[in-house]
């Protein structure tokens, strides 16, 4: 029996390296080279107002700080408001973070690396069954 648990628990660190492994090489690499990205926040009338940013930070927080309000969770940061329209939690509304194809991000503002060049939008949602 003592084999068989030395046996799975040394199974499970192998397994768990190569998870990070795995994770240390493929994850997105960042630079804090100067770059310029653009991003437009579209608002719930369909209004927009386009910023661009020159940033040498390395995700995408670095680069809205100045025209943006949130929280810090333990998931990241979270974005309630952009150029000063706060989102109504009782009405369902949050800021949607859409990369330079329309299409949603997997990733929060804190863990969206950035690149010279990169347009994103930053779009007031109503629903939270998105």
């Amino acid at each position: 029996m003592k084999r068989k648990t030395g046996l799975i628990l040394c199974l499970l660190a192998v397994l768990l390296v190569a998870a990070i492994a795995i994770f240390t090489f493929t994850r997105p690499k960042t630079s804090t080279d100067s770059k310029k990205i653009t991003v437009t926040v579209i608002f719930e009338d369909g209004s927009t107002n386009v910023h661009e940013v020159e940033t040498d930070g390395e995700y995408l927080i670095d680069a809205v700080k100045e025209f943006t309000t949130g929280e810090d969770s333990a998931y990241g940061f979270f974005i309630t408001g952009v150029d000063g329209v706060e989102a109504d939690a009782a009405a369902e509304q949050w800021w949607c973070i859409n990369d330079c194809n329309g299409e949603m991000l997997m990733t929060g503002v804190s863990d969206t690396p950035i690149k010279d060049g990169d347009a994103f939008q930053l779009v007031l949602m109503t629903g939270y069954d998105y």
